[in-house]
């Protein structure tokens, strides 16, 4: 379109920017509708037919204020605002300046709106993870306490272990002992039993 312009091929260059349009507004999200609008607009300038390319140029910025472009749209209203001053329509320039700059206010608080909904995003995603870096040190000293539960209650089954296992060897030293001294009693016994035997012998044979 734009080399078909360059040679003075109005005709086909309008042809082809209707074209491009159909097919961008087909797609309702290109990047190139501005473009294409000034470029037809540019065109009818070139006849001499500045009604048509304010017209071009209106349908173009109702297109893109559907389409929520604002940026492309105010480049659709500053082509507006030239048109109108250089026909010496200065009142018309006026209020299309205005509507510029509402444009420019609006592409502001936008922008303000689309910050403040980033950072409170990336506030609720910082809190969400503060939240689980919390239940994780909650979690782990969950973990700890039962460790040392855990290890508390291994130390004083094993203090049962050798506390049983010291009274069984007590029991069995008692044991041991009794024996012992039965066992000694009863040599004693014996001895003191062979002794009275020896006495009665020898007493028996002085006689």
């Amino acid at each position: 379109a734009h080399t078909e312009r360059a040679w003075g091929q109005n005709e086909a260059s309008i042809d082809t920017y209707n074209l491009i349009l159909a097919n961008e507004l087909s797609r309702r999200y290109s990047l190139e509708l501005a473009e294409a609008y000034i470029g037809l607009a540019d065109v009818y300038i070139s006849q001499n037919n500045a009604p048509k390319a304010l017209q071009i140029l209106n349908i173009g910025v109702y297109e893109l204020e559907a389409l929520n472009y604002i940026t492309q749209e105010m480049s659709l209203v500053r082509k507006i605002i030239q048109i109108y001053h250089d026909d010496g329509n200065l009142e018309a320039a006026k209020q299309q300046t205005q509507r510029y700059f509402d444009l420019s206010d609006q592409f502001k608080l936008d922008q303000v709106f689309e910050l403040s909904q980033t950072l409170k995003a990336e506030r609720a995603i910082s809190s969400y993870e503060q939240e689980l870096n919390q239940q994780q040190l909650a979690l782990n000293q969950q973990e700890n306490r039962l460790i040392l539960v855990s290890a508390g209650l291994s130390v004083a089954w094993l203090a049962v272990v050798i506390l049983i296992l010291l009274v069984r060897g007590r029991t069995k030293r008692v044991k041991a002992i009794g024996q012992e001294k039965r066992d000694i009693e009863e040599v004693s016994d014996q001895r003191a039993r062979l002794l009275m035997v020896i006495g009665n012998h020898l007493r028996a044979s002085l006689r």
